[in-house]
């Protein structure tokens, strides 16, 4: 908002979560009045018409000169899409949007398919128009069938989230952009209103990763929690979609998913897997790793979990290492991760023949000590 007002560019505020009073004194100091406008959807719809937030709309209410339009009736979204038409055919290209919250029009319309459609309407219209529009959303809020439905349309997804009491950014799309920095977590600070981005280098999060590695074997007699612990590290220090501990069923001669992220339960129970097949059988049994820089390019990619159907907007790189024990393959390590430059995708492959080699030594010290049970 204040680099807009710095480029004389209007910006369009439409607010689901807070009071017009609210978003005025928040905002007030980084704008002009002449070139904010405030959509409320917020007095009709969790203020309920209350008479102290509709006050804004009284001239003893708004004493800052701020203009506002309120959206009365928030069980239609065409009354909001018509009040956001009319405004870009006023406002032109040069305006910004921000939208405060898809959860909080989500929670008004209570149907995630209507909210889609609005969604899908809006942003090719606001695309169109050159206008940059800024979409909230809360995370672990909404099924991820609905988040990657949003992802799908949207231009550039950034993920704001906290790691180890550290903020951290997150580029996670960003259509006709390639760079390695893609899907990698950036800590972040805010220095007297300024958002300084932490320049931490490939070493410094690779010892990072190690390093949690290393606390994870706290819980090596527990496999199970140690492999449900290595998939939370890979997710927040390596930036992956995705990720699969396959271990081989003798019996069966299957390959089955000992833990996972970003894999539902019935998900996980789809995978399974015959030596030898798809790109996860074929490491296993050749002992040899695989890193395809963008799965849609390779045949042998079978989707057995199905869930990469919706990432056909954005290329998304497969890494995938044998793990051994004694020199014998008993399983594989994987993980989806944005697309990436070779460089890139070699460094991690680098990183995940480490970590499974660790999950090796913890397979092999549980192997050692239900043996000598046995005895």
């Amino acid at each position: 908002i204040s680099a807009c007002e710095t480029k004389k560019m209007p910006v369009v505020y439409v607010s689901f979560n807070c009071s017009p009073q609210t978003i005025v004194n928040t905002y007030a100091g980084l704008m002009s009045a002449r070139r904010f406008r405030l959509v409320d959807c917020f007095s009709s719809g969790k203020g309920n018409n209350d008479e102290i937030f509709l006050e804004f709309f009284k001239s003893r209410g708004n004493k800052k000169g701020y203009k506002a339009i309120q959206v009365k009736n928030l069980t239609d979204p065409g009354e909001l899409q018509e009040v956001l038409t009319g405004i870009g055919s006023t406002k032109g290209k040069n305006a910004r949007y921000v939208f405060d919250s898809l959860t909080g029009m989500l929670d008004l319309w209570r149907d995630e398919d209507v909210a889609l459609r609005f969604f899908g309407h809006l942003c090719p219209r606001l695309y169109d128009l050159s206008t940059v529009a800024y979409w909230l959303l809360e995370k672990g809020a909404h099924p991820d069938r609905f988040v990657a439905k949003l992802r799908h349309i949207t231009q550039v997804v950034i993920e704001v989230a906290v790691l180890r009491g550290t903020r951290t950014l997150t580029l996670r799309k960003a259509v006709n952009r390639r760079s390695p920095d893609v899907g990698v977590p950036r800590w972040f600070t805010v220095d007297d209103g300024h958002v300084v981005i932490d320049a931490e280098s490939r070493e410094d999060r690779e010892l990072g990763l190690l390093t949690r590695m290393g606390e994870t074997l706290g819980t090596a007699l527990e496999p199970t929690c140690f492999f449900e612990q290595t998939m939370e590290v890979l997710a927040s220090e390596l930036g992956m979609v995705r990720g699969t501990i396959v271990l081989l069923d003798r019996t069966a001669n299957k390959l089955r998913i000992a833990a996972a992220h970003g894999l539902s339960a019935a998900e996980q129970a789809r995978g399974e897997y015959a030596v030898g097949e798809g790109v996860t059988g074929h490491v296993v049994k050749t002992g040899l790793p695989e890193v395809i820089p963008d799965i849609t390019q390779d045949p042998r990619f079978l989707d057995r979990t199905a869930t990469r159907r919706m990432d056909s907007a954005r290329p998304i790189a497969f890494i995938c290492v044998p793990i051994k024990v004694d020199d014998e393959v008993v399983g594989a390590l994987s993980i989806d991760r944005p697309y990436a430059v070779e460089a890139t995708l070699d460094k991690d492959l680098r990183l995940l023949s480490i970590v499974a080699s660790i999950i090796s030594q913890v397979l092999n010290i549980n192997r050692l000590i239900q043996v000598e049970k046995e005895e």
